[in-house]
């Protein structure tokens, strides 16, 4: 899952994703904008295939949306271009103030990484005055993440019977799609690509 940029190349999914496009793809002009939607694993294939297709110079934008993915490593040059998506929180216990989400898989992994602090960065604590390492839980996460309002869990973010409408009518798939295409309508009005 956290493959660094400099090994992506390796990943199983995201040759898999691009052997894919590529059998499906009629000529598409270089210029166009590739959306990559991945559920679960999926979402992290569809990472790795974004940088794949960065790198290789055959797209020049590519949009992934990760739904109820585990977090992973976001290269830092394709961090804009991602909205990571997972169930809003539901499962609350004493101490928490949001609730923890239903998606047990969207809460695999990390963003995290290691970074030196600037002097008084954290807490004005005195240890990290000379630039020792901290923990930030955001250094690979992706620009925008979003949580969604479904009925049920990880398997239940496309369902539109009955049993997954709320009280306001909306199926989990109407749901979700609002989350991305407002990202979507959001990136197109500040993105200058």
């Amino acid at each position: 899952m956290s493959l660094p940029p400099a090994k992506i190349s390796n990943s199983i999914g995201g040759k898999r994703a691009i052997a894919a496009m590529a059998t499906m793809r009629l000529a598409v002009d270089r210029r166009t904008t590739t959306l990559l939607i991945g559920h679960s694993g999926g979402g992290v294939a569809a990472i790795h295939a974004a940088y794949l297709l960065m790198k290789s110079e055959s797209r020049s934008n590519c949009l992934v949306v990760m739904i109820g993915s585990p977090k992973c490593r976001i290269p830092q040059e394709l961090r804009p271009s991602v909205l990571s998506i997972s169930a809003a929180g539901t499962r609350k216990r004493a101490n928490d103030a949001e609730g923890k989400s239903p998606d047990l898989v969207s809460r695999l992994g990390t963003h995290g990484g290691w970074m030196r602090t600037r002097h008084n960065e954290i807490n004005n604590h005195s240890a990290f005055r000379n630039g020792f390492p901290a923990w930030h839980k955001h250094k690979h996460a992706p620009a925008a993440m979003r949580t969604v309002p479904i009925i049920g869990g990880h398997a239940d973010y496309f369902r539109d019977s009955s049993s997954y409408v709320n009280s306001s009518g909306s199926s989990n798939l109407d749901i979700t799609l609002d989350a991305i295409l407002s990202w979507l309508i959001q990136w197109n009005q500040t993105s200058f690509r």
